[in-house]
């Protein structure tokens, strides 16, 4: 139940990945549309990671945006790779994309065991980001 609650957003905001783990805990006991729930979602984040990438290699600004998240917190199945983060976050940034500059300025800002802290970019990119607005 809570793993349909959470998949379709009914009463919570929606989220994949507690629609997993709720679904994992229901597989674990038994029921069996819970894991084939679990395969569903995982197919359908495969593809739409793979749709995404597509586009943010074709130079879609908002796709490497949705990169960059998904490679800086870790989402979609996808192993948190700052490195990768930053490459997709700068790709858009370089494109105008506030938001993405702002997360740039941020990785550096903070540093990081794959990106070394660096004031100089990180003012850069947050100047970029706060002189549209944001």
């Amino acid at each position: 139940m809570m793993g349909l609650m959470y998949e379709h957003g009914e009463g919570v905001l929606h989220d994949s990945q507690k629609a997993i783990e709720w679904y994992e805990k229901a597989a674990k006991q038994g029921h069996a549309q819970a894991q084939e729930n679990i395969d569903r979602i995982n197919k359908q984040q495969r593809v739409e990671f793979e749709n995404r990438l597509k586009s943010a290699k074709n130079g879609d600004i908002f796709s490497q945006y949705v990169l960059g998240i998904i490679y800086d917190l870790g989402k979609a199945r996808v192993s948190q790779d700052i490195k990768k983060a930053i490459y997709w976050y700068t790709k858009a940034a370089e494109q105008g994309h506030s938001e993405s500059q702002y997360n740039v300025g941020s990785i550096y800002y903070s540093g990081d065991k794959q990106i070394p802290q660096d004031y100089k970019k990180a003012a850069f990119w947050t100047i970029r980001a706060a002189e549209q607005g944001l």
